[in-house]
């Protein structure tokens, strides 16, 4: 179960009724395009030691996502300011109408994934990064 509550800027991650994981953050809602999410992946995202602008960098991803990954229907990140998790800087939302969706479209086309890795080779900490799937059961925001 994922509970996010915008007013407080709190995300909290929790297995049954046990809560795993909590951040409290500053969120950054860059687009929604209207569309139903039907499954979103959270992308618990690192940053590479020593890189003192990773929030501008990340968050200036966002263009270069919205070209890259048009199956995204809405992205939103969080910037973790303090978490159960030390090594994560921000937490993304990508919001996709469906499966299908995220699987033939995520990448707009051949040469997105060079695009992308071009971006955030420098300052994101992919061993450090993951991510989970999930379907939301309510769309309140």
């Amino acid at each position: 179960m994922v509970v996010v509550s915008p007013e407080e800027h709190e995300l909290l991650f929790a297995r049954g009724s046990v809560i795993e994981r909590g951040y409290y953050c500053h969120t950054v809602k860059h687009w929604d395009d209207g569309v139903r999410p039907g499954l979103t992946r959270f992308a618990f995202v690192a940053g590479l030691a020593g890189v003192s602008d990773f929030r501008m960098r990340y968050e200036a991803h966002a263009a270069i996502a919205r070209v890259q990954h048009p199956a995204i229907c809405r992205y939103v990140q969080h910037f973790v300011k303090h978490g159960t998790e030390p090594v994560c800087a921000a937490i993304s939302e990508l919001h996709f109408a469906d499966e299908h969706s995220m699987r033939e479209r995520f990448y707009r086309d051949e040469h997105s994934a060079a695009v992308v890795d071009a971006d955030i080779s420098d300052y994101l900490d992919r061993d450090r990064t993951w991510s989970i799937l999930t379907r939301l059961s309510s769309d309140s925001r």
